[in-house]
């Protein structure tokens, strides 16, 4: 039976508490949250005192100036929910890295969970269970728990969106899942400006599959985000005097090679806007290959020589790191490469069934939205840690494929 939920997204219709099997199900999210939540407790004790990523420090100070003046400091342009997300944490507790890593670790969990609930209502009690252990082992998932960086806030805000959107539309109250779907989608937005791209898939896919005011619901969808962002646009517009949709930060800053002159443009046209539409053109192949990486070649700084340099004007960047060694790599080809093996396998399982192809777009259309976003940027594998969770899905789709055709064979071999 496919449960129906409330407009509280975690809780169950009285249908669901009826049914004989939810008092295993229960059990089963209990075991997946604490699971998920003891290995990245475990992976957080393992960490450093200080900062991995350089854009750690930037978020963590304007927290810190949030909370102390009230207000952003004047130089930060960028999306403003993770600051005041770390600005709550410094709140409550002191200001140490390591209680954000501990509220990100429980978010992880809650992920895992929310990932387990999806996959039961898209394809039962197998699929999102399974689709929960993974996201709880999953090795970048765990990474990212305790990384000072908006992914995982940015994860869950996606994930309590898509829940509302895989509901039936004929489900009691579906209009308000639209509208906090948009919600959601915005609150994304202003944590990693990539979703605007994802907001209008999202908009698109509400018309073409909701058969039944779709003008109406796309329409509910694409107002609650915009809704969402209009308080920070208009602060952006009083303190730039222009118009700022997210982030400040110029092109030369997200795509620096945009503005590095091209050696063969004609008659000088170098620093011409369509001459950085073709640069950026000629990257976006490599870029989007580059977005399905299978382990973390791009990571900040991977090279010790450009970390000591790095070091230099942040001192509480962490100086020796395990990224790009020997151990790391292997897990993560051999992780990553047996998440798209199945992943593709859950694909072909959906495209065959006609009902589920509604299932389906919604899911690579997801991935896609940041494949393609990042590809005119840059393309790299913790880029794409928001979406995994919907790879995983489909994996999990392909898991139980694997699992349920051996077992028929193994059956019909008992019976001969």
């Amino acid at each position: 039976m496919t449960p129906a939920f409330s407009l509280r997204f975690m809780q169950p219709s009285n249908k669901l508490f009826q049914d004989p099997g939810y008092s295993c199900w229960r059990r089963t999210l209990f075991a997946i949250f604490f699971g998920a939540l003891l290995v990245r407790i475990v992976f957080i004790l393992t960490l450093q005192d200080g900062y991995y990523f350089a854009d750690g420090y930037i978020y963590s100070d304007a927290a810190s100036h949030l909370r102390e003046y009230g207000e952003f400091p004047e130089e930060f342009d960028r999306a403003p929910l993770y600051p005041l997300f770390l600005a709550a944490v410094y709140s409550v507790a002191r200001e140490d890295i390591n209680y954000p890593r501990i509220v990100q670790a429980v978010l992880g969990a809650v992920i895992a969970v929310l990932i387990a609930v999806i996959g039961r209502v898209a394809g039962g009690f197998g699929v999102g269970a399974v689709a929960g252990i993974l996201w709880g082992i999953y090795p970048l998932g765990v990474f990212i728990a305790g990384i000072i960086y908006p992914t995982t806030l940015l994860t869950i805000l996606l994930a309590c969106g898509v829940l509302c959107l895989v509901t039936g539309p004929d489900a009691r109250g579906y209009p308000l899942r639209i509208a906090l779907a948009g919600l959601l989608f915005g609150m994304g937005a202003l944590t990693k400006p990539i979703v605007l791209g994802t907001i209008v898939f999202v908009t698109l896919w509400i018309f073409f599959w909701r058969r039944s005011n779709r003008y109406f619901l796309a329409s509910l969808f694409l107002m609650t985000a915009v809704i969402t962002l209009l308080p920070w646009t208009v602060r952006n517009f009083y303190v730039y005097d222009r118009l700022v949709p997210i982030e400040a930060r110029g092109l030369e800053e997200v795509v620096p090679w945009a503005d590095v002159p091209a050696a063969h443009d004609d008659q000088g046209s170098g620093d011409a806007p369509w001459a950085k539409i073709r640069r950026i053109a000629r990257r976006f192949p490599n870029e989007f290959i580059s977005f399905f990486e299978i382990y973390p070649r791009r990571v900040n700084y991977l090279k010790q020589e450009n970390r000591e340099i790095a070091r230099k004007n942040n001192p509480q960047l962490v100086r020796y790191t395990i990224f790009g060694t020997k151990p790391v790599t292997v897990v993560s080809i051999v992780s990553v490469s047996l998440l798209y093996a199945f992943a593709l396998t859950g694909v072909w399982v959906l495209l065959r069934d006609r009902g589920k192809r509604e299932q389906l777009s919604l899911l690579v259309m997801l991935v896609m939205s940041f494949a393609l976003g990042y590809a005119i940027s840059w393309g790299k594998i913790r880029y794409r840690i928001p979406v995994d969770p919907y790879i995983i899905l489909l994996s999990a789709r392909g898991v139980m494929h694997v699992w349920n055709t051996r077992l028929n064979r193994h059956r019909i071999t008992a019976s001969e």
